[in-house]
């Protein structure tokens, strides 16, 4: 009787208990103080942590104006860059025309200008005009061909005896201010030709600073500037100064009004980032801005403020060209009178109240306290965490389990076709065609077993986060041409067709790792031929993710579509879980590990972009997509077209470019050097060989060799050390690494110790004729399918 009173006690005493006060008595150390500290210490300590709060509600909402200030000015410097950008694309497309033409006539220029649609899509341009660089001996016969013309009056002005002009002869849209310029020396202005000067110099666009536009009729609409873009006649001889003022013809430019080109900038702007107003400083006028929103003279001028009161400013830096501007940017915002007085008042005044609630409601627990079971609740939680772990734990268990079940089986399989039919290979009653059978399944197998030993090490690294990425410039052109011998070596012994469309506006280099994009190149690609149950077509995609802009960091979409099984909805959900393939049933019908894609994900997001499916339909195929950052753009464009249709045949590198020329091999194993040899001979290659460095370099001393092969790890003397003997003796022919490490630091040490090149072991034939072609050939050979605008 007594206990049940004690107990219904107990709840009422709960009941009556506030929620908080049975989530402060759980916290051990809280409950001791509740119960030693008198309520005006408690009290105290409250009002001490209201005017803390106070404090940290002014200091956090300062923050956020100053947050707000800053992705304010972020995005205007973003906006004037990317405008900024817009203009110099416009120019280079405009210098193409003149690329694209033997003479460029003056409709043509009209035509191709009135496209560009100025007035709309390039506030605060006046004009794009064409200048050309006139010597003096060309003066009469320039001045007579632009009078035939049409421009009957035409002279160049302001008149002056010069050893070269540069008048403006075209320039569009051709309104009365425009006419106005025809004949107009640029170069007569210093400021202008200092800028002229730096582009033919660098081959680059480069903008004036601030100038006075002619044939203004207005003075708000004569400041402004001038974007130079140089062009050459011969483009394929531009890597001197002197060979670039040689080839120099003239200058594509744009005229851009300052108050236009900027207040149509602040126009644009969201409606919530007002008010606010800008300063633009050049880098040689550190004190007066060449642009002021809130100057009467300055036309579309934003609101303008009335009081310098909680006023705050930001400044930025905007980079154009080779120009260094600073944008400040002004922002006035009334509320923040309450956010930075009124809400810390309201703060201590709730605060203090809130205090006196917690010290009366301590009061209440204390009275409370010992009829409050915390420990068990504790207990509960405690085992509640340790179950959850430990279902987790099994989980994972049972996943590695079944991955270490089907590893086993994949690396067994491989093998034993490889033994299997090495010992039938052997067999010297054999016919030809089934010993070649018995070899075409040995390499298939081979090459399958070393992949699934790839992508062990490969997902290890990734779980220690050792994986090591590269980051080199290479060529997309040589990418391509590797790529296609990789594909021919994974054919798998089945009817594959394989097309490639690569956007033309590519760039021609790129800043990324080769091997690991290859990798998932070769790893999609390896899925589309592995799960087609006949024939196998992929299409190959690859464009820019976005525009390219000039001097911006750009990223590259690879699109890889095949017509394989397909994958069904619940299968996609299990698609990118290590150790796990889409369905169990998969495995047992095609076999695989289930790292390549998790494998190839990873790879992707460290080289700056992701993988992921984009569509799949059962029965039809599937199409996956995947992105990598390509580092800044150069404005070099490899502009590949494929033929409507046309399949790309697997690469088969000419060995008639290698006639004439003499190899010598230095490999301490026998077989590799038997299998080398064959692959030499077979490309009509003159051929010796050395077992070991020391007798490498006493043959390289006593002929004349165009290149050389060097195994690293040899007996007598390594590879390392005899190339370094070589180079000490004078050898400058090419001198290639041969080695069975793969790492990343490996290549890198071949590299930087001398070496020209580095291949890794097993050496594929397509892949050393490649490299061969690069080094002994005096042409590239094209990429086969492919035609290459220049």
């Amino acid at each position: 009787m007594t206990k049940n009173l004690r107990d219904a006690k107990k709840d009422r005493l709960l009941d009556n208990s506030s929620k908080l006060g049975v989530l402060i008595l759980k916290i051990r150390w809280i409950n001791y103080f509740i119960n030693k500290l008198p309520v005006s210490f408690i009290f105290l300590g409250a009002f001490l942590l209201t005017v803390i709060s106070a404090s940290m509600v002014y200091r956090f909402r300062k923050t956020e104006q100053l947050s707000r200030l800053d992705y304010i000015t972020k995005h205007i410097v973003g906006a004037i860059e990317s405008r900024l950008g817009f203009y110099i694309s416009t120019l280079i497309q405009t210098r193409s025309l003149f690329y694209a033409s033997v003479k460029v006539e003056r409709n043509e220029f009209y035509e191709f200008i009135k496209y560009l649609e100025l007035d709309t899509r390039y506030p605060g341009s006046v004009g794009i005009g064409f200048v050309p660089r006139v010597p003096v001996g060309n003066l009469s016969k320039h001045l007579s061909s632009f009078r035939n013309d049409g421009l009957r009056n035409y002279n160049i002005w302001p008149a002056g005896q010069k050893s070269e002009y540069f008048p403006v002869v075209y320039i569009e849209p051709m309104s009365e201010e425009n006419k106005m310029k025809i004949g107009y020396d640029m170069s007569i202005d210093p400021i202008r030709a200092i800028a002229m000067d730096k582009a033919r110099d660098t081959g680059l666009p480069v903008a004036t600073n601030q100038v006075e536009l002619v044939a203004e009729g207005d003075s708000d609409h004569k400041t402004g500037f001038v974007i130079f873009v140089p062009i050459y006649r011969n483009k394929s001889n531009l890597k001197t100064i002197e060979s670039r003022r040689k080839e120099h013809l003239g200058f594509i430019f744009s005229l851009v009004r300052v108050n236009d080109f900027f207040s149509q900038i602040l126009k644009e702007l969201p409606v919530e980032f007002r008010p606010i107003s800008i300063e633009v400083f050049s880098d040689q006028e550190k004190n007066t801005p060449f642009f002021d929103s809130n100057n009467p003279s300055s036309i579309q001028h934003l609101d303008r403020f009335s009081s310098e009161k909680n006023q705050m400013e930001l400044e930025l830096p905007i980079i154009f060209t080779d120009k260094f501007w600073t944008l400040i940017v002004h922002h006035q915002d009334e509320s923040s009178k309450y956010f930075l007085i009124l809400a810390p008042l309201q703060i201590l005044l709730f605060g203090n109240l809130f205090g006196f609630l917690i010290s009366f409601m301590i009061v209440t627990i204390r009275r409370n306290n010992k009829e409050l079971e915390r420990d068990l609740d504790l207990r509960k939680l405690s085992e509640e965490e340790v179950r959850r772990a430990k279902n987790l734990a099994e989980e994972a268990n049972q996943i590695k389990t079944r991955f270490l079940a089907n590893m086993s089986h994949e690396i067994r399989t491989p093998l034993g076709v490889i033994l299997g039919f090495a010992d039938l290979a052997i067999d010297p009653e054999i016919s030809s065609d089934d010993r070649e059978n018995y070899i075409l399944a040995i390499k298939r197998n081979s090459l399958q077993l070393s992949n699934i030993v790839g992508d062990i090490l490969d997902i290890s690294k990734i779980e220690a986060k050792k994986l090591v990425i590269e980051n080199v410039r290479f060529s997309l052109r040589i990418f391509f041409d590797e790529l296609v011998a990789m594909f021919d070596q994974n054919m798998g012994g089945k009817k594959i067709e394989l097309k490639m469309s690569l956007d033309p506006e590519l760039p021609a280099f790129i800043q990324s790792d080769p091997t690991r994009l290859k990798q998932i190149l070769d790893n999609l690609m390896g899925n589309s031929i592995k799960f087609s149950l006949d024939n196998v077509k992929i299409v190959i995609d690859v464009r820019p993710a976005a525009p390219m802009v000039l001097a911006k960091e750009f990223k590259l979409k690879f699109t890889i579509q095949d017509t394989g099984i397909g994958i069904t909805s619940e299968q996609q959900t299990h698609l990118f879980q290590p150790f796990t393939q889409a369905d169990p049933s998969i495995t047992r019908r095609f076999g695989g590990t289930g790292l390549g894609l998790v494998l190839s994900r990873e790879i992707a997001v460290a080289l700056g972009g992701n993988l992921e499916l984009t569509e799949s339909i059962q029965g039809v195929g599937s199409t996956f997509s995947f992105t990598i950052s390509g580092g800044l753009f150069d404005g070099q464009f490899i502009s590949p077209v494929t033929s409507n249709g046309k399949v790309l045949p697997s690469k088969k590198p000419s060995t008639q470019k290698f006639t004439g020329k003499k190899i010598l091999l230095v490999e301490d194993s026998d077989d590799n050097r038997a299998l080398i040899g064959l692959y030499l001979k077979a490309a009509n290659l003159n051929y010796d060989m050395a077992e070991n460095g020391a007798e490498g370099i006493k043959k390289a001393n006593a002929t004349d060799y165009d290149l050389i092969l060097m195994d690293i790890q040899m007996p007598v003397l390594d590879g390392l050390s005899a190339m370094s003997e070589l180079r000490k003796a004078g050898f400058s022919k090419p001198i290639i690494a041969l080695t069975a490490h793969a790492l990343t630091e490996e290549r890198n040490r071949a590299l930087a110790a001398g070496f020209d090149d580095y291949l890794t072991k097993p050496i594929y034939r397509n892949t050393l004729y490649l490299c061969l072609e690069r080094f002994l050939s005096l042409e590239k050979a094209p990429l086969d399918g492919l035609e290459i605008q220049r």
